[in-house]
């Protein structure tokens, strides 16, 4: 097959309020306030086929990341459309003096996305099949219970999420008063029962291992499955020393940038359960790599966030283990995506990842 020139990138920031999402008063987790909704998509040209990709951020940073993609323009356009794997090379070293970490992971991340998009509607296929595997379904858990809502909210929030037939809630944790954790906790666990998993979440709200362990032994009571970050991220021998003392399974991995910080991450035996996050991976081609050392060590895959994508992705991981499912960041936002039937998730049977965002949100455009 010829080379498929890029032509032209196009840029766009998509930005929504909370309020503007429905909801009264502003969300947040242990760790920040979530004041909007921010997407900064990249759109590929090449002949008159079109990739979409996009990096995504909580209110910070979108501006930051749209002049890091344009950064990237010279890179892009005239590059083979074909060859997702050699653009992001070219892209790392165009921002190796500067660290494809950070802001550059989320901008390379955007323009990777839209190439494979690219790619796998050149050859008329899905992403999923581009990616080499079958569309099968895949068990779907919801995360629900940022700190900002009320325990009221957080029932109601939960018992509607239990409708979609997920295989588990998680639930944020990290409240200045432990003993708010734990009724927190304790009214999820309620609604989920025994034929669902519970997890926990603590936005890396905890400063030192006897902190997270003392947090922690406030919640053994509760069948919790796994405890997510509950340490900062660059941590990794503290977080080692958490997972062999705590009373759960310990979750990590989605404020790691790059396959080398899952590599850290795996290699010093500091997780149970492995949270790559696609944009800070750096997009699809960074994640394979990824998801690759994790199957080295034998260790469930459970990536963050973004089901739209890695619906079609992580069927190439023979150590999947759930697509998270973040009903705030996701309802409303796309026209064309995967859906949750009865709690599993299969990627959409349609050349490139089919994703589409709602005209609505399209017309935030800035």
């Amino acid at each position: 097959m010829p080379a498929l020139p890029i032509s032209d990138l196009i840029t766009a920031h998509l930005s929504l309020s909370t309020s503007r999402l429905g909801f009264q008063k502003p969300l947040g987790t242990a760790g920040k306030a979530l004041p909007s909704l921010d997407y900064v998509t990249v759109r590929l040209k090449a002949g008159d086929l079109e990739g979409l990709g996009y990096a995504f951020t909580p209110g910070f940073g979108a501006q930051a990341i749209r002049a890091c993609i344009e950064e990237l323009r010279a890179v892009a356009v005239g590059a083979d459309g074909l060859a997702p794997r050699d653009l992001w090379e070219a892209m790392a070293r165009r921002l190796s003096f500067t660290g494809p970490e950070g802001i550059g992971a989320f901008a390379m991340a955007a323009v990777d996305i839209a190439c494979w998009d690219l790619a796998a509607q050149a050859h008329k296929i899905p992403l999923y099949r581009m990616l080499g595997h079958e569309a099968k379904p895949l068990p779907v858990y919801a995360t629900v219970g940022l700190l900002s809502l009320s325990l009221d909210e957080l029932r109601q929030q939960t018992a509607k999420i239990l409708e979609k037939g997920v295989h588990g809630v998680k639930v944020m944790v990290g409240h200045p008063d432990p003993r708010q954790d734990l009724e927190r906790v304790r009214a999820v666990a309620s609604l989920v029962g025994a034929t669902r998993r519970l997890m926990i979440d603590a936005n890396c709200a905890f400063r030192t291992v006897s902190e997270a362990l003392d947090r922690m032994a406030v919640l053994r009571e509760l069948p919790v499955f796994w405890i997510e970050e509950p340490l900062q991220p660059y941590q990794i021998e503290d977080l080692g020393q958490f997972r062999r003392r705590a009373p759960f399974k310990t979750a990590s991995g989605e404020s790691m940038y790059l396959p080398q910080g899952i590599a850290r991450l795996v290699e010093r035996g500091a997780v149970d359960i492995v949270q790559p996050d696609i944009l800070r991976m750096g997009g699809i081609t960074p994640m394979l790599r990824a998801f690759g050392l994790i199957e080295a060590k034998n260790l469930p895959v459970a990536p963050h966030h973004f089901p739209e994508l890695m619906t079609p992705l992580l069927g190439a991981s023979p150590n999947a283990l759930y697509i998270e499912y973040l009903p705030y960041f996701v309802d409303g936002i796309f026209e064309q995506a995967p859906v949750i039937d009865r709690g599993m998730i299969r990627p959409l049977d349609v050349p490139g990842h089919g994703i589409r965002f709602h005209p609505d949100v399209l017309k935030t455009a800035q």
